[in-house]
């Protein structure tokens, strides 16, 4: 990547910085709890002063694409039916509701597995998206039933209305045995939040628990931020929860945790390297700490490497720009 940017691309300077620091630094935050749930994997990683604290990481497969396997089972199991992927619809017969696809395929190569499974996931995910939702308190069946459903149709044609299906396929994200009934070995997020915050020192754990940052696709979920507040407030005692957190691109006050703006969205890493890097540029000069390409090329391994201000200073250099 350096020699890309340095050889191919011309870049003055390179700077490589760790994605939780950066989607901290995004909220105006250089000490948290960075709580990712993408796609494959989701990570808490606790940050102090602009740096990631190693011991304190957690990392787990238990995310976006194990709801939508989750939601591939409950389909075929309780439904009977099978997800067609948009690629292989050549004509479709209107249904009534419940009643399986009529659908005619188009006459083609099979394709490999892994397109397939992709073209999969992009239909299971416009339905995750569109109907699911995390229930904002503590998960109860009675409460959940008595929830309006909301109709979906696939692009095969199959409809219906789905009710309590649409809270428990995300509800694994905080209680990963619901659905199979068995012991899993994945924790609950905020489980998996509270166990990072446990290894940390334990003078450093309010100020985590505090200034806690939820990012990734998978915390988009309507209701998710209300859930998580709920389930860490009920698990972690002797903490103050209320506190008046300032959105850095709304100002408005949140309740305990602090949801990215843009988290279903890789700009939130790019909105805190570009003030990280701000702060940078006007107090220290992006050239102190950054490589740059000096001769003999890159391709030799040659690089310049310059002593590096430590990042606390940079954090309280940058927000005295604000005051």
């Amino acid at each position: 990547m350096a020699e890309l940017a340095f050889e191919k691309f011309g870049a003055p300077a390179l700077y490589f910085s760790s994605t939780a620091v950066l989607s901290a630094f995004a909220c105006g935050k250089a000490t948290g709890l960075v709580i990712d749930s993408g796609s494959s994997v989701t990570s808490v990683v606790p940050v102090y002063e602009g740096y990631a604290l190693k011991k304190g990481i957690r990392k787990q497969a238990l995310a976006g694409d194990y709801i939508s396997d989750c939601i591939i089972e409950g389909l075929e199991r309780q439904y009977k039916y099978q997800i067609t992927p948009p690629y292989q619809i050549q004509s479709r017969t209107a249904v009534e509701s419940g009643e399986q696809p009529k659908v005619v395929l188009k006459p083609q190569p099979a394709a490999t597995e892994s397109y397939h499974k992709a073209k999969l996931q992009m239909a299971v995910s416009e339905f995750k998206e569109s109907t699911c939702q995390v229930f904002e308190t503590l998960y109860d069946k009675d409460q959940v039933a008595s929830r309006p459903g909301k109709p979906y149709e696939f692009h095969d044609g199959f409809n219906t209305i789905f009710g309590s299906e649409r809270y428990k396929f995300p509800e694994v994200l905080f209680q990963p045995d619901l659905l199979s009934g068995q012991s899993s070995d994945f924790m609950g997020l905020h489980h998996l939040a509270l166990d990072s915050v446990a290894s940390c020192d334990v003078e450093l754990r309010p100020h985590l628990l505090s200034n806690i940052v939820a990012t990734g696709g998978t915390t988009l979920f309507p209701g998710f931020i209300d859930r998580l507040s709920v389930e860490l407030a009920s698990s972690a005692y002797g903490v103050s929860y209320y506190l008046s957190i300032t959105n850095f691109y709304s100002n408005v006050l949140r309740f305990l945790v602090l949801p990215m703006p843009l988290r279903g969205d890789t700009l939130h890493g790019w909105v805190g390297q570009f003030w990280h890097l701000l702060g940078l540029s006007i107090h220290f000069g992006f050239q102190k700490m950054s490589s740059r390409k000096v001769e003999p090329p890159l391709s030799e391994r040659n690089l310049c490497k310059i002593a590096s201000f430590t990042k606390r200073k940079i954090f309280l250099r940058l927000g005295n720009l604000f005051l």
